[in-house]
């Protein structure tokens, strides 16, 4: 039970970390949408929007549902603050993805 809940607590960490990135590119894709990108390359755009609009929400959700899941003690990264920002990026992803804002 020991190593499994460090095993968990890795790969939250992990997914902590991927998160913050993922956010970061979709929040730069945001930005980037009243920008002039024709001189910005092709390989680095696609790269923001892949990590921006599709892994962000797959990892935002993947981390709200190990809230959920996860048998206590839970990791820092699962604690009361870090949901609800799991969720809100999740939202503001969705709705941008969905052209609601």
């Amino acid at each position: 039970m020991v190593f499994y809940l460090i095993l968990c607590m890795k790969w939250t960490l992990f997914l902590f970390r991927i998160a913050i990135l993922t956010n970061a590119c979709f929040l730069v894709t945001v930005v980037l949408r009243w920008i002039n990108i024709a001189m910005i390359p092709a390989t680095f755009m696609s790269t923001l929007v892949i990590a921006g609009w599709v892994l962000a929400p797959l990892v935002n959700s993947a981390l709200f549902f190990l809230t959920i899941v996860m048998p206590k003690p839970r990791p820092p990264v699962l604690s009361k603050p870090y949901p609800l920002i799991y969720i809100f990026f999740l939202l503001i992803e969705l709705l941008f993805i969905n052209k609601i804002l």
